[in-house]
């Protein structure tokens, strides 16, 4: 009974971190793709985001969003704000970028605040970034503990005490 709660237990942390149940989770990793926010934030770095409500947003941090109207992710310095009678929006600039962004990023619902990096580790992460191959690292786990699981059940007198007993052949004479 505790090998399937881990099992279950294993599969849920997968589907939070690499599945649909992602947003879930109250961190996310990004990985650093352009020279934007250098020095602060070095090509290659695997940055570690936590979720924040937009209201908990100040100027000064740096927050990761989807362009208004676009599925491309940034990673930008809120640098100020503007207020309007309609709405309030970040004015985001990237640090190495000579002036802020032309669009605004709307304060509303939660966003991702980065809390800290780890330098060179985006290069890795981004080896691994596609689904195929996410999906076939996040499976070895779970083939382990299903194997493990699974094993005792075929062989109940052990693997290798049904091999011990069996007849050696002689060595043929040269």
């Amino acid at each position: 009974m505790a090998c399937v709660l881990l099992v279950g237990f294993g599969l849920l942390l997968l589907a939070m971190l690499f599945g649909p149940l992602r947003e879930m989770v109250p961190f996310q990793v990004a990985t650093v793709e352009s020279g934007s926010m250098e020095p602060a934030l070095p090509v290659g770095s695997a940055l570690i985001l936590r979720k924040t409500a937009s209201n908990n947003v100040h100027v000064g941090d740096i927050i990761t969003f989807s362009r208004p109207g676009s599925s491309v992710r940034e990673t930008h310095r809120v640098v100020g704000m503007d207020v309007t009678s309609d709405d309030t929006a970040f004015i985001t600039k990237g640090d190495a970028n000579p002036l802020p962004d032309s669009w605004r990023v709307p304060v509303s619902g939660t966003g991702w605040v980065y809390q800290f990096q780890v330098p060179y580790l985006g290069y890795l992460l981004s080896l691994i970034n596609p689904l195929h191959v996410r999906f076939v690292i996040a499976s070895i786990p779970v083939l382990a503990l299903g194997g493990a699981i699974l094993l005792p059940l075929w062989f109940p007198s052990g693997v290798t005490k049904g091999l011990a007993g069996r007849t050696k052949l002689p060595m043929p004479k040269a």
